[in-house]
């Protein structure tokens, strides 16, 4: 994370009136140091800086902003923005015959990660499994798209009752990560995913006091600045639905309140 900020910043510094696409390329490795150490607001400017930057004359440099800003919007659950960036993303490589190139993977991660947030979990999985599968044959790629994916897909396997599945793919996502000492949010990421697989029985939750998937990502956006009708729009369901799940969630856990619950939640290792 922090060389490759180092490194933007140097070459910045060398030429601060650099034009496209090199000043492009400069405010996108800030924007994805920013992303890997957590700043989500601050890599989306970037990025959209960076987006400016390359015009239309440079089309696959647009296709992987597109792509990473997408996933920003879905992390911040704009959704329908999400998946305009990622689509518009897809396009770019489709127009190009690029699809199924690892180097193109940036575009079919965003829109299955998109999918994933939505519910559409046979569309993720689809798309996730073709990218993360396509990014195995080439071995210099960077590992932070591959990361990404992996653990969206751990995430879409599991809520579609394949446990095996998911721990399959975090346990891969654990092998690149320990070929990588500054990997910024990932180590976090993955033990959350992994505790939560741990923590949960596939599909009798209601009946054990245990989470249910969806619960669970009700739990994490609660432990969030979001509204409820915010959690409504990333979860891509009805408020009253939000605040069902959010009643069960505070029966299971024993509390009456939203930071009791997300105390609760943390002392549990849940979050």
């Amino acid at each position: 994370v922090q060389s490759a900020r180092e490194a933007a910043r140097r070459a910045a510094a060398l030429d601060p009136e650099l034009t496209s696409p090199w000043a492009a390329l400069i405010r996108f490795g800030l924007g994805s140091g920013s992303y890997l150490s957590g700043e989500t607001s601050l890599a989306r400017k970037q990025f959209e800086e960076a987006l400016e930057l390359a015009g239309a004359e440079q089309p696959l440099l647009r296709m992987v902003i597109l792509s990473f800003l997408s996933i920003v919007a879905s992390d911040q659950g704009h959704l329908e923005e999400a998946a305009i960036l990622a689509r518009e993303a897809r396009t770019l490589v489709d127009s190009f015959g690029l699809r199924g190139v690892p180097q193109s993977s940036w575009a079919p991660i965003a829109l299955g990660y998109m999918l994933a947030k939505r519910g559409n979990l046979a569309e993720a999985q689809t798309e996730l499994e073709s990218s993360v599968s396509a990014r195995r044959i080439p071995p210099d790629l960077s590992p932070w798209l591959t990361l990404i994916g992996l653990l969206a897909l751990a995430r879409v396997r599991s809520a579609r009752g394949n446990r095996e599945g998911a721990r399959e793919a975090l346990a891969e996502a654990r092998v690149i990560l320990e070929a990588q000492p500054d990997a910024g949010i990932f180590p976090n990421l993955l033990e959350r995913q992994e505790r939560r697989l741990r923590a949960r029985k596939p599909r009798d939750g209601s009946r054990n006091g245990e989470l249910t998937e969806r619960e669970f990502e009700v739990l994490e956006l609660l432990d969030s600045d979001l509204s409820t009708r915010q959690m409504a729009a990333s979860l891509y369901v009805a408020t009253s639905t939000v605040r069902t799940q959010v009643k069960s969630i505070y029966r299971k856990l024993g509390v009456s309140s939203r930071e009791e619950a997300v105390e609760e939640a943390h002392a549990r290792e849940l979050l």
